[in-house]
């Protein structure tokens, strides 16, 4: 359970057009855009989406608290982020909720969350300079713990379309994050060595799920988690959002 100073409560989704915030030096170090210069040329990005590419996460909490709301379960802060980075089967098998005393059906919980989920009300703003990012990578799989209908149109939302982008969403595993299978399942899409893969993902679950399926490189983006806790998980640097990044790589691979 991540300690309450490691986890940021998601704002309200911002405008992606205003100025971005400095990428930390570690992201923008030499090591870096060397391993992502060789895996935009000769290996893949796999790339979590929610947080990720998509600034979706407070209308994925809102629903969780409606529900607990609904239910009359007392949601402790420290609870909250266990659901983030990781497929609501997992959630609500794994977390220790009231669920499990009242005998509720995870399926039934899964339907239930997923009914109060509201855009209109949070709607998802495309994280500054992910799609471009994407674009400078010849194989590329978005590694989600979404369900593949949503999937699709996050990923639409963030500016991206589908020709030549490949997915991997909750449907296509029997294991979510942390476990290794969605990574190495991604890879094997993209037709591409784990090793020659850089990552990018927004919480620990994530982090570690990419490490156990052996990728070269972690980058961790703190929409959701401090740099402490993405960093504690294995990710080798941080940052704020894409820019500083992408306008640092794409000269490199022209």
């Amino acid at each position: 359970m991540p300690a309450s100073d490691e986890w940021i409560s998601p704002a309200p989704a911002q405008d992606a057009s205003g100025p971005a915030e400095p990428v930390t030096p570690a992201a923008a170090s030499p090591a870096v855009i060397d391993f992502a210069a060789r895996s935009a040329r000769a290996g893949g990005l796999l790339i979590d989406m929610d947080g990720t590419l998509v600034n979706s996460e407070p209308a994925n909490q809102a629903a969780y608290r409606a529900l607990y709301a609904a239910h009359g379960w007392h949601l402790d802060k420290a609870v909250l982020p266990l659901f983030t980075g990781r497929t609501s089967r997992d959630s609500f098998r794994d977390i220790p909720g009231p669920w499990h005393a009242e005998g509720l059906d995870i399926d039934a919980l899964i339907v239930e969350v997923n009914s109060l989920v509201d855009m209109r009300a949070y709607p998802p703003v495309p994280i500054r300079g992910a799609a471009q990012f994407v674009r400078l990578f010849e194989r590329a799989c978005v590694v989600t713990s979404a369900m593949r209908e949503w999937a699709r149109e996050g990923v639409e939302l963030a500016g991206l379309s589908w020709d030549g982008l490949h997915l991997v969403s909750a449907e296509d595993v029997s294991r979510g994050k942390p476990h290794p299978e969605p990574y190495v399942r991604g890879a094997q899409v993209a037709g591409v060595d784990p090793a020659s893969c850089l990552v990018v993902e927004d919480t620990p679950a994530g982090v570690r799920s990419a490490l156990a399926a052996g990728v070269g490189m972690v980058l961790g983006v703190t929409t959701g988690y401090r740099d402490a806790a993405l960093l504690e998980a294995g990710a080798h640097a941080t940052m704020p959002d894409f820019t500083a990044l992408h306008d640092a790589l794409r000269p490199v691979i022209a």
